[in-house]
């Protein structure tokens, strides 16, 4: 299977990249800064490269990138979207969660006619997140809900929360 994913070399992003590659059983391409992506100004090339996949992670959140991206390839690809429960405080004056916010509507518009399976993420504090007095999600978690998925692609979002 050839896997693209953005925002492949930090945090889930490279969690699922390391994931999927380490068997060599697939193609995995990381598209980030590093490899000269930088979003929102690379959007097309993001696209163009992402509509060559099997499997699409869009994971990257710069500016309303994700939200543009999911619009490009929706009904193209197989898509997974790395969305929040910050999006569930919209109102607060925070533009994280207001994109967020926008992912997520843009996700429940388009899903209603989707031919393709799409999968939103919606998670909260992840492992990498620094602040103890939070719990956090594992990436393993979240890979093996992508696995399931990928077995039961009629799921079209997941939910972790951070409740103690």
């Amino acid at each position: 299977m050839r896997i693209v994913i953005t925002g492949h070399t930090s945090g889930l992003g490279k969690a699922i990249y390391d994931h999927f590659n380490i068997t060599g059983e697939h193609e995995v391409i990381g598209l980030s800064r590093s490899t000269g992506h930088e979003l929102p100004a690379s959007i097309d090339e993001v696209v163009s490269i992402a509509l060559t996949a099997d499997l699409f992670f869009n994971n990257t959140d710069v500016e309303n990138s994700q939200a543009s991206i999911l619009h490009h390839t929706f009904n193209k690809v197989r898509t997974i979207t790395s969305g929040s429960m910050g999006a569930d405080h919209y109102l607060l004056d925070n533009p994280y969660y207001k994109r967020k916010k926008i992912l997520e509507v843009t996700f429940q518009k388009l899903k209603k006619h989707a031919i393709h399976p799409m999968l939103l993420l919606k998670m909260g504090y992840l492992e990498n997140y620094s602040d103890s007095r939070s719990k956090t999600i594992p990436y393993k978690q979240i890979i093996n809900a992508i696995m399931f998925w990928i077995d039961n692609p009629r799921v079209t979002m997941i939910e972790f929360d951070n409740i103690r």
